[in-house]
């Protein structure tokens, strides 16, 4: 006499699981999470000039806020982009003549502090991920 059982839970584990190997395999909406702390740093920036070297404001716009009109937010595979669609925001931070005021945030961050923000957003969004993401995995399999 045989008796067939599973095991409580490995259904929503495997189910889990899964669902974290996707959001591996496609991490762009963990690397969406970093916008809002670039686009703070920014505004932090911004705030330290008191108004400065804001005209029209297009370019603070574009740096500090997602819906800004000329403001670049792209993330697709494992890359993110932040940044500025404003011609002008070349001359930004350059020194010498022609000098039009303070490096973007983003542009004055090191090169690890920036890998170590995207890295981190990546691996949070990959072991969290979202819950309803995660209901509709566990519905499918369940």
């Amino acid at each position: 006499m045989a008796e067939a059982f599973d095991v409580i839970g490995a259904r929503e584990i495997a189910a889990k699981y899964e669902a974290r190997s996707h959001r591996a395999l496609m991490p762009a909406p963990g690397l969406e999470a970093i916008y809002p702390e670039l686009e703070a740093r920014e505004r932090e920036l911004f705030g330290e000039y008191h108004g400065k070297y804001v005209n029209t404001g297009a370019l603070k716009a574009s740096l500090t806020q997602p819906e800004g009109t000329d403001a670049l937010r792209e993330a697709h595979g494992s890359e993110a982009v932040f940044g500025t669609k404003v011609w002008y925001a070349i001359y930004q931070g350059t020194t010498g003549v022609g000098s039009h005021g303070p490096p973007s945030a983003i542009m004055d961050m090191p090169e690890a502090v920036k890998h170590a923000t995207a890295s981190e957003a990546v691996v949070r969004y990959i072991v969290e991920g979202h819950a309803e993401e995660e209901f509709a995995m566990l519905a499918g399999i369940l």
